[in-house]
């Protein structure tokens, strides 16, 4: 799965764990026994496990009234069969659950997908860089071998017309007439 469904799947699961997390202050705010903590460590225990239950239901609940918007996302993002009714309602149990883990987790999570992401668009701007780079490189040496190129030639007319030069001075001849690299005299 790609990073950009995957911070989709993220913001998804925010969305759920928020709305689950209100309503499980909803449920604390008809039971103060709930929002109190106790100083009996056993009492206490019992305490956070009974909001830990609340948590998952009301996850799971949360899914399970989210569920006709979360199909299209489900068949979408997920490539799931959402015709297929127990993937449906596992997909549903399984947001649910994963949403009563609490939009701080979450949050964090979507972070650092997002920083995930961020490097792997700055490696592509780098490597986009790189290869520009080094088009430009080849560009100029090209540049600089016909231009090298274009020196060596005129030195070698150059050198033919000083060795015609030297040949018709030991002939006693007149000089002849120069060539230039087009081949015209």
């Amino acid at each position: 799965m790609d990073i950009t469904k995957l911070t989709a799947v993220v913001s998804i699961l925010i969305t759920l764990s928020v709305a689950s997390e209100r309503l499980v202050e909803i449920i604390k705010g008809f039971f103060p026994s709930l929002n109190v903590e106790n100083l009996d460590p056993p009492a206490e225990a019992w305490r956070k496990a009974i909001i830990s239950i609340i948590a998952v239901v009301s996850g799971i609940f949360t899914a399970w009234l989210s569920s006709p918007i979360l199909k299209g996302l489900l068949k979408d993002l997920l490539e799931l069969n959402t015709s297929k009714t127990e993937d449906y309602i596992f997909a549903i149990l399984a947001l649910g659950l994963l949403a009563s883990g609490g939009s701080a987790f979450w949050n964090s999570i979507l972070e650092y997908l997002l920083k995930i992401k961020d490097l792997k668009e700055t490696k592509v701007k780098k490597e986009n860089v790189a290869v520009e780079k080094a088009k430009a490189m080849k560009e100029l040496d090209v540049k600089k071998m016909e231009a090298l190129n274009g020196i060596e030639v005129d030195k070698a007319y150059e050198l033919k017309n000083l060795e015609l030069v030297k040949a018709k001075e030991m002939l006693n001849l007149p000089p002849p007439p120069k060539i230039n690299n087009s081949g015209t005299k």
